[in-house]
């Protein structure tokens, strides 16, 4: 679980993308994350930072931030070839927005 303070818009969610333990080739994908809160499923375009050993991050913006909540996130992969690909395989990444003292 990864925990952030409210509002807090400093920390990017960087990942590896793996399956059965090896780094997925991301060169020519795209990356979305797919975020989805008690309310609705977003998605929000991630930046592949290294793509040939399937590094990628995503910078939180206010709007994400703003409500204390727990949230499920995946990355979703599309290839080149048009298929499609979602990371993690079984369960999701949590996150925790805690409130913050201010």
């Amino acid at each position: 679980m990864i925990t952030i303070k409210r509002g807090d818009t400093a920390r990017k969610l960087t990942d590896t993308l793996k399956i059965n333990g090896q780094a997925i080739d991301l060169t020519g994908a795209t990356v979305i994350l797919v975020w989805s809160d008690k309310e609705s499923v977003k998605r929000k375009d991630a930046d592949i930072l290294d793509a040939p050993n399937g590094k990628v991050s995503y910078s939180f913006t206010t709007a994400d931030v703003t409500d204390v909540d727990e949230i499920k996130l995946e990355w979703e992969i599309t290839f080149v070839d048009s298929t499609v690909l979602t990371v993690p395989t079984i369960n999701y990444i949590l996150l925790k927005i805690v409130n913050d003292l201010g």
